[in-house]
């Protein structure tokens, strides 16, 4: 992170380190400190008032909240990228019951420890080792000594211990790529320090043993494993697992196997299987069967265009468009035997994935080497329409950001096919098939609910289980969020969680069950709007009518009603409003979902004045009046 051009960096990778604009900040008390490791661990997620109080104490006092509020009050002000001395706004923002911490990953060392492992991992795979050993070292470096070392907080310590799982892994794999590139006597001193201090981890002491083997030291070799065997016996009453044992086995016979030219040839073999790369289904999965049915036929039509087939699914935030591109996938994976790819695009965040570096990645996927990699997106993008000619391959192109992004992603071969999901509707692009996805039907939405929390349970209150699917604005999300709560909590009954979703100002509190959370997927659309977008946006919410006429925009925000009706059309563009119909006169109304208002409306309370807007509702009203 060195010369990094971010106005505020995160170094948690060793003893936490904040730095503003260049320069070293204290981050305050251990409890601060304890507060910002949690934040950071959770960065750009909400994190709830009550697990703050939880991980810092384990008998929380009764002024916790308190301290938590004024914690994150002083944090506020260090976290802003002038460094708290002028008005800038701070990364962090409070949220309905909790926090966000809006972190870029290119400021944060442990996100860029993820990245670089990834590309390692991606040039391994592609048989390009000694970039792949480099890549790893890279990564490795960004650490300073354990993770947070100086936060004391059981909940931050034992998350930092799964964060050493990882850096011991890619330790792992950047020297089993050392030992495919014939670096074993290197190794040696290395791994025995290694072996020494993580005893009971198998897979350093096989390196150790195959690094001693290769250098002539047969003895040395099978004498680490008999250490092993010992270790084990002696302190856990087990013996080494089957794969250590088949090791010892190969060395103790000189099997040529494990001769360097014999690996490297095995690995070339393995790396040229074509990409799977399809997320696992959801297990929840149900509805959209006919549009199911409708994508297979389309993608495995026997009479593709020359350009092969695109089909896009849109959809508002949370009706479930990964999910179905998933599925989907899945289900025609044995039409396209030359691998299914998946690229997320990260359309939602504040820098999606540029088409060059996504271009990159694909071309490796399907071995083409670093050095005919070509500079230019134009370059990458040919090259790429090339590699895929004569393959039969499925690309997921997941949470695209606009058309522009995808285009150079379009594989031009007959025998491909591409799913694109995006929030927004791609008019521009020349896609071949398009898929609207809305809310769930009634019936869709509790046969999902009822694929949850198990038909006992919905046969004994099945209008109650309606009930909740109407409250979730039938949206397969907030269906999915409510349903692993109350499967998580097998002695409420339906009622009981009805009772709680009918309070508009706990409803989207309860839609929120660990990654499932309606706030957060309405809020990274959100974040998208321009400043006069996010105006509206809120003030739509702040009037909680059921549906809005075209001249209703332009008074709420103060514009002419030709501009405020441009406004919330561009909200129906990032669908976050939907035309509830248009008249003879091709004048539109417009209506905001029950949920997504509830989120305005929060979002109004948090972010603007109350006189500011009871005077443009006041506006409104009048306008209305006036024109009856």
């Amino acid at each position: 992170m060195v010369g990094s051009d971010h106005d505020i960096e995160y170094r948690i990778l060793g003893p936490m380190e904040l730095v503003v604009r260049g320069e070293p900040v204290a981050t305050g008390s251990p409890q601060q400190r304890g507060l910002l490791a949690i934040l950071l661990l959770n960065a750009n997620k909400i994190v709830r008032a009550e697990q703050i109080i939880g991980a810092l104490w384990d008998d929380p006092p009764a002024t916790a909240l308190g301290q938590v509020q004024t914690r994150v009050w002083r944090l506020r002000q260090l976290l802003r990228s002038d460094g708290g001395a002028g008005e800038a706004e701070s990364a962090l923002v409070t949220m309905p019951g909790g926090y966000l911490l809006t972190v870029d990953p290119a400021a944060l060392d442990l996100e860029l420890f993820r990245r670089a492992v990834e590309r390692a991992r991606g040039l391994h795979a592609a048989r390009r080792f000694e970039q792949s050993a480099d890549a790893m070292r890279e990564a490795l470096a960004l650490w300073r000594g354990p993770v947070l070392g100086d936060v004391d907080v059981p909940w931050v310590r034992a998350e930092a211990a799964n964060l050493e799982e990882l850096r011991l892994a890619a330790w792992e794999e950047r020297i089993e790529t050392d030992l495919a590139l014939g670096r074993h006597r290197e190794l040696i001193s290395e791994l025995r320090n290694m072996v020494e201090t993580y005893p009971m981890r198998e897979r350093p002491r096989a390196h150790l043993m195959l690094a001693l083997y290769r250098s002539g030291r047969q003895a040395e070799a099978l004498e680490a494993f008999g250490t092993g065997y010992r270790l084990l016996a002696d302190n856990l009453g087990l013996e080494p697992t089957a794969d250590l044992r088949l090791l010892h086995h190969a060395i103790l016979t000189g099997d040529p196997g494990l001769d360097l030219k014999t690996e490297i040839q095995v690995s070339e073999r393995s790396s040229r299987l074509s990409p799977r790369e399809l997320p696992a289904g959801v297990a929840w999965f149900t509805g959209r069967e006919c549009v199911l049915a409708e994508l297979r036929a389309f993608l495995t039509s026997t009479t593709p265009p020359h350009s092969g087939v695109v089909a896009t699914v849109s959809g508002p935030p949370g009706t479930g468009k990964t999910a179905l591109a998933v599925e989907l996938g899945h289900s025609v994976a044995e039409h396209f035997p030359d691998g299914q790819i998946f690229v997320d695009l990260r359309g939602q965040d504040r820098r999606p994935a540029a088409p060059s570096d996504v271009l990159g990645r694909l071309l490796t996927k399907f071995g083409l080497s670093t050095s005919a990699i070509p500079e230019t997106t134009a370059e990458r993008a040919a090259a790429f329409r090339t590699l895929m000619a004569d393959l039969r391959a499925l690309v997921v192109l997941d949470n695209a950001a606009h058309a522009a992004q995808v285009r150079p992603l379009l594989p031009a071969g007959s025998g491909c096919a591409v799913v694109i999901t995006s929030r927004q509707r791609f008019a521009s692009l020349e896609s071949t098939y398009h898929v609207d996805l809305d809310a769930f039907s009634v019936a869709d939405g509790v046969a999902l609910l009822d694929r949850i929390i198990g038909p006992e349970r919905l046969a004994a209150e099945p209008e109650v289980a309606r009930r909740i699917v109407e409250l979730c604005g039938r949206l397969p999300l907030a269906i999915w969020a409510a349903g692993a709560r109350v499967r998580a909590r097998p002695h409420w009954k339906l009622g009981r969680f009805a009772a709680m979703l009918e309070r508009e100002d706990q409803r989207l509190d309860m839609l929120a069950f660990g990654d499932l959370d309606v706030r957060s997927a309405f809020l990274s659309s959100y974040t998208q709007l321009e400043r006069r977008q996010r105006l509206l946006f809120r003030r739509l919410g702040s009037l909680g009518v059921p549906d809005i006429p075209h001249w209703v925009p332009g008074q709420l925000v103060d514009a002419t009603p030709e501009d405020g009706e441009e406004l919330i059309e561009s909200l129906v563009e990032a669908r976050l409003v939907d035309v509830a119909e248009v008249d003879d006169t091709g004048a539109a109304r417009y209506r905001m979902g029950d949920l997504m208002r509830l989120f305005a409306k929060e979002r109004a309370e948090a972010e603007d004045a109350t006189d500011d807007v009871c005077a443009a509702l006041g506006g409104t009203i009048e306008a209305g009046l006036r024109s009856t």
